[in-house]
């Protein structure tokens, strides 16, 4: 009885969330939230992770899933979920029958409010099982198709679209664009009985001849032997980083428990990044509490090559001038990787191998790689232990990894909770400075874990029913990062959001409130400021207020920015958020002193048929010219014009 009428009031004060789960068409605010979050490194932002995670959100809001079949393997894909939290959906459900309400996610010990209102957008409650099958009849029946396009340009000419005289372009052949300006993007997803998935990615950068990317995707997923089997672009994401990540982790000092990675193996790769990712094919397969899974990959990478051999990877794929595109693919990689799991009800432990090879040497400035790749055949390896257990609440991971000069890795932490409103993390890292692991992505200050040594504490405590304080430190031997931010979000009304930090180079202060005027609009705001930690003090500051337009019984929503901002010096850049488009995130760094303005739009026009529309100018009021380069603008403004359209099938 306890439960239902837990439930019925859960029901009663949460029809104002839910109220957003038919809304597919955009990412709820409470996504987009964790999302800037989860992209931030302190210092800058990672924009090719934050492609990836709106691909994934967009998609599971699209196939919400069964929460009453849901199982581990499923809940291990959602990054804000950790697998102590898995099981603690799983007992649950096992302890007291099958869900009757989504909303009975908030009354599960040890999940936090968040975490509960972040897994609700992507499940529902059904007691009729349905039964996946892969058939003739399927591929039409119980199948989706989307073709999503979408069209960016700039309307000030810059200079590399300028015209040029042959004289001129031969003495500086990259002084102009090889091709017309302005960004197209199309992708075709086919999805059929939530066993086969197909994607094509294409897309054209501005300045580009034409199509100049283009990868696809085809995965299959069953629950019985063959866990996954992922053919095309793929990421890997095992351990805790040490050997095999191929994608950014969401770090979160909000969320002690993002500490410890829930490794998700492999994964369809459907974003833009031309550099992130695997090429070839992987599989997964099960037997009992052993998970064996093997890789394969064969790819090329731009790279800056000289006479003796490559001497720096390039990760802009940007291919629009001479140079460019004379080192596209120049540099060839090979690899293979495997991982040997076994699976507890409270502890996993596994053994991530990983052997690789490039056709070229390398020939850069940094030594010890040149002395320590000069191996034989060219070949280089990586070999590390995982290890993961529940000890009364309390999660104990780590990772021990070697590469093949026998130069080591470790981390290792715990993730504590203190009832039902407290957590708390701690992680050790200790990394050699010869350690060389290209295809790592571990808990560093830097793109690859190298010659560190540092702790990492958070703390997060909810105050109330919808107040929270977190406070977060990372600690290194040449500077510290610190995290102070308070949360409150009522249900209804007003809600603020006070932050302050310390980085290597500056300090900040952020205030940002969300104000519902009505069920269909709301307005948001921040201000912030930052001030170098230096000697000569340089200042920062930002403002922006937005107006949010989305009304209950359509799709149809709009949004609308003012923002100003006066920064002067680099290290006290400000990077803000601006709302965009379907599988679309956009965090411009501000910096200079400039107002900016933007419009989206997004219009239903038919049941399988949407369009958006986006519209922004900066005017900057400390400069005549606008870039530099090619991307040269003579005057004050600069303009942006996005147009996208999806269809569905």
């Amino acid at each position: 009885m306890r439960r239902w009428i837990v439930t019925w009031l859960m029901l009663c004060v949460s029809q104002a969330l839910f109220s957003q789960r038919a809304k597919v068409n955009e990412l709820p605010q409470v996504l987009l939230d964790y999302i800037q979050e989860a992209v931030s490194g302190g210092e800058g932002y990672n924009e090719d992770f934050a492609g990836e995670l709106v691909d994934f959100f967009s998609d599971a809001l699209e196939s919400p899933l069964n929460i009453n079949e849901i199982q581990r393997k499923d809940l291990r894909k959602f990054i804000f979920l950790s697998e102590f939290h898995a099981d603690l959906i799983l007992e649950y459900r096992r302890d007291y029958g099958n869900f009757v309400s989504i909303n009975e996610l908030f009354n599960i010990p040890g999940l936090s409010r968040e975490q509960a209102e972040l897994l609700s957008l992507f499940l529902t409650v059904s007691n009729v099982q349905k039964k996946s099958t892969l058939n003739a009849s399927s591929f039409i029946k119980d199948s989706r198709l989307q073709f999503l396009g979408r069209v960016k340009i700039v309307p000030e000419k810059q200079r590399g679209y300028t015209p040029v005289t042959k004289k001129e372009f031969e003495k500086s052949p990259d002084c102009r664009y090889l091709g017309p300006p302005g960004q197209l993007y199309s992708q075709i997803k086919y999805e059929c009985s939530d066993i086969l998935r197909l994607c094509i990615t294409a897309e054209k950068d501005p300045g580009e001849k034409g199509l100049d990317y283009l990868s696809g995707s085809l995965s299959v997923q069953t629950n019985g032997f063959l866990e996954k089997f992922v053919a095309g672009s793929y990421s890997a994401r095992f351990g805790q980083g040490l050997v095999l990540w191929s994608s950014s982790f969401a770090s979160l000092y909000s969320q002690p428990s993002s500490a410890c990675r829930n490794e998700s193996a492999f994964m369809p790769y459907n974003s833009t990044g031309e550099n992130n990712s695997f090429t070839g094919a992987a599989v997964s397969l099960r037997t009992g509490r052993f998970e064996i899974s093997a890789m394969a990959s064969q790819r090329g990478y731009d790279a800056r090559v000289v006479e003796e051999g490559y001497t720096s990877l390039l990760t802009t794929g940007l291919h629009n001038t001479i140079t460019t595109v004379n080192r596209r693919r120049t540099l060839q990689g090979s690899v293979l990787g495997l991982n040997i799991c076994l699976r507890g009800e409270k502890f996993r432990i596994s053994q991530t191998s990983l052997i690789y090879r490039y056709d070229r040497q390398y020939s850069g400035r940094d030594s010890i790689r040149k002395a320590r790749e000069r191996s034989p055949a060219g070949w280089g390896a990586n070999a590390g232990i995982s290890f993961y257990k529940v000890i009364s609440g309390n999660r104990i991971f780590g990772e021990l990894a070697i590469d093949h000069g026998a130069s080591a890795a470790f981390l290792a932490g715990i993730v504590s909770t203190f009832g039902s409103r407290a957590e708390s993390s701690l992680l050790i890292r200790s990394i050699s400075g010869s350690y060389i692991a290209p295809y790592s992505e571990a808990a560093s200050s830097g793109s690859f874990p190298k010659e560190e040594r540092g702790v990492k504490f958070a703390f997060s405590y909810l105050a109330g029913k919808y107040s929270k304080a977190s406070f977060y430190a990372d600690i290194l031997k040449d500077y510290s990062k610190v995290y102070l931010q308070f949360d409150h979000k009522p249900q209804k009304g007003l809600s603020h959001s006070v932050r302050l930090d310390k980085g290597k180079a500056a300090w900040g202060i952020r205030y940002g409130t969300t104000a519902v005027l009505s069920p269909s609009i709301s307005l948001q705001g921040r201000l912030e400021f930052r001030l170098t930690t230096g000697k000569e003090k340089t200042k920062g500051t930002l403002i922006f207020g937005e107006l949010l337009y989305k009304p209950l019984s359509k799709n149809i929503s709009a949004s609308f920015r003012a923002s100003y901002f006066d920064i002067t010096d680099w290290d006290v850049r400000i990077y803000a958020y601006e709302r965009d488009m379907l599988h679309n995130f956009s965090v411009p760094v501000c910096y200079g002193k400039a107002f900016k303005l933007y419009l989206n739009v997004h219009l239903p026009l038919h049941s399988s048929t949407d369009l958006w529309f986006k519209a922004g100018q900066i005017r900057y009021l400390d400069r005549e010219t606008i870039g530099e380069g090619n991307e040269l603008i003579e005057g004050r403004v600069k303009s942006e014009l996005k147009v996208q359209v999806r269809f569905r099938f």
